[in-house]
């Protein structure tokens, strides 16, 4: 069926059901304004019901909103904390104790971090980039676990840490297809040859299994072995789009015909030319990840706005289009 011909179709089912619709909305919405208030979510609500406002008056986009909106998945700061400290006690604390031959209990471990300056240990956002690094974001909210002198804020304490007896660890927001980090590794090797699987480690927030072997074959072929941990592990097949999510919106809305849910996503971007880049996300992962310090670039750009500084709306013609979240910061 060609999309013209699904897009007709499909509209005239929706329309002919935007009663549920309308109920439908109500209750994802609930939804948020539930979390909200148990402090599980960080949206605001105004702004919420203006994004929502872009795709009221097309019932196609609509439903691709609620999908999105329903798909969403959070993660605070204290979550980012909670995440980083058991990756510290479980595969860190061993690796620190075999390179400096000591043995410490899970709180006198969690004690020192907070406050003993002589441990060897120092923690690192990777700068993948000349852009605003949700690492470095990440990197200051640590002081609630670790003391400060334990951070790394510049290159000049990068190479002293690296040219001394002292165990790295290098934090980032999200690995996806792997392909940043192994460049930036490669670059990280080039300038520190010394660097060996001892001296780093490699803490990602969220991580793809493709992004993790991706870079564990770029560091094995230039002899570089990299430990990694990811604090948790994204299923790739849990998109916005997936055969599950489209599977529940169907048994709700009872569609009478099969539709190509990726094709008709893809072609909204059309009625939005002004979201130029990432409509389904970095490497077309279509996901729905939001965090409290901002969007990773794998999630749909109809979410968020990619700047530092968020206009009320973009204007396009006499269109406004509201965005629901910053890029970065999206409190």
């Amino acid at each position: 069926m060609n999309i013209n011909l699904q897009k007709s179709n499909l509209s005239e089912e929706l329309e002919e059901k935007l009663d549920i619709i309308i109920d439908l909305e109500s209750e994802i919405v609930g939804k948020i304004k539930f979390l909200k208030k148990h402090k599980l979510i960080n949206i605001d609500l105004e702004r919420l019901d203006w994004w929502l406002e872009n795709f009221r008056s097309n019932t196609i986009h609509r439903l691709f909103s609620l999908i999105v909106l329903d798909s969403l998945i959070y993660r605070s700061y204290e979550m980012l904390n909670k995440s980083i400290l058991r990756c510290l006690i479980k595969d860190i604390k061993p690796i620190y104790e075999e390179i400096q031959n000591v043995e410490f209990t899970v709180m006198d471990w969690i004690e020192k971090l907070k406050l003993d300056k002589s441990l060897k240990i120092k923690f690192y956002g990777v700068n993948k980039d000349n852009n605003i690094q949700s690492s470095n974001i990440i990197l200051r909210n640590l002081h609630t676990i670790v003391h400060n002198s334990h951070l790394i804020v510049n290159d000049t304490q990068l190479t002293h840490n690296i040219r001394s007896k002292t165990l790295i660890v290098i934090l980032d927001d999200i690995i996806g297809s792997g392909e940043q980090f192994s460049k930036y590794f490669k670059r990280l090797v080039k300038a520190y040859p010394e660097i060996d699987e001892n001296k780093i480690i490699y803490v990602p927030l969220m991580a793809t299994q493709k992004g993790i072997d991706k870079i564990k074959t770029c560091a094995d072929l230039i002899n570089k072995p990299i430990k990694i941990f990811p604090c948790e592990i994204i299923d790739l097949e849990k998109h916005i789009l997936s055969s599950d999510t489209i599977s529940k919106f169907k048994n709700i809305l009872d569609f009478e015909s099969n539709y190509d849910f990726l094709e008709l996503f893809i072609d909204m971007n059309k009625d939005f030319p002004f979201i130029k880049s990432n409509w389904l996300g970095w490497d077309e992962a279509k996901l729905a990840f939001i965090n409290e310090w901002g969007c990773p670039n794998q999630t749909v750009a109809m979410v968020y706005h990619d700047e530092n500084e968020i206009p009320t709306s973009t204007i396009t013609g006499n269109n406004s289009y509201f965005y629901l979240l910053k890029r970065r910061g999206c409190q």
